[in-house]
């Protein structure tokens, strides 16, 4: 199975403001930490990323994350693709790259930021030694493992299995859990800074974006995020956003 190409890269330098929604998509995903650390959740696994430290997985896995402890992050988030199917249906990988085996990621993330990580790009061999690695000496994450990560993971794993139109209402959320409603919201607001309602807000709010940019017009968005009227939709946009539909597509295509 050969790396055939990337889709994406891009370096972030992230302070403790940032809490990425989450999201899955049809591409493999590596995250290459450089500096400090973050909080990753993968399928409702929360891992803990330092410096060094390279974590991939397969494609249409549910993912999130945020900055770390250290209030501050650098790391490289990648897509990637191979020339055929994997062997296992999910796969999560994890590695340390000590200071021996720095060099080698140092050297793809110079060339795929100088000459790009198109086809014939030197970053995507680069890159694929650096999976081939990761693989053959595969190491044991920092798994979060408190009952408060527990219950996290929980809510990540109801959420995934729901679309964003139909995720429970807290009170069944809790039931699926196996917990009440308080340990329900205690837990998601310490590992996302954010009470669940305000974090389904903002994925409602997110999947409609993409929705609008993609070509759907208002009506539809509002009836595949089954919003009870385009008004309510409308009204909704406006204020978690600030900009009506029209203004938001007029800034944004």
């Amino acid at each position: 199975m050969r790396l055939t190409s990337i889709s994406f890269f891009r370096w972030f330098s992230l302070d403790d403001s940032y809490n990425f929604e989450g999201h899955n998509h049809d591409s493999y995903e590596a995250n290459i930490v450089i500096s400090g650390n973050m909080e990753v959740t993968v399928e409702g696994k929360i891992i803990n990323l330092s410096s060094g430290d390279i974590l991939f997985w397969s494609p249409d896995m549910f993912h999130r994350n945020k900055v770390g402890s250290e209030k501050h992050v650098e790391f490289v988030s990648v897509h990637f693709n191979f020339d055929e199917k994997p062997s296992v249906e999910k796969e999560l990988v994890f590695h340390h790259f000590g200071r021996d085996k720095m060099p080698l990621v140092n050297m793809f993330i110079s060339e795929a930021e100088k000459s790009g990580y198109l086809e014939g790009s030197a970053a995507i061999p680069l890159l694929e030694a650096i999976i081939l690695i990761s693989r053959k000496s595969s190491d044991t994450p920092h798994f979060f493992n408190d009952s408060s990560a527990q219950t996290y993971g929980k809510i990540i794993k109801v959420m995934d299995d729901n679309s964003v139109a139909t995720i429970p209402s807290i009170s069944e959320m809790a039931r699926i859990c196996g917990v009440c409603e308080t340990t329900l919201k205690n837990s998601f607001k310490k590992h996302t800074g954010k009470s669940i309602k305000r974090y389904y807000n903002d994925l409602r709010i997110q999947y409609a974006k993409d929705m609008l940019l993609e070509g759907q017009n208002a009506s539809q968005v509002a009836e595949n995020l089954q919003f009870s009227s385009i008004s309510y939709f409308s009204q909704f946009f406006k204020k978690n956003t600030g900009l009506t539909v029209r203004e938001f597509l007029s800034h944004y295509k």
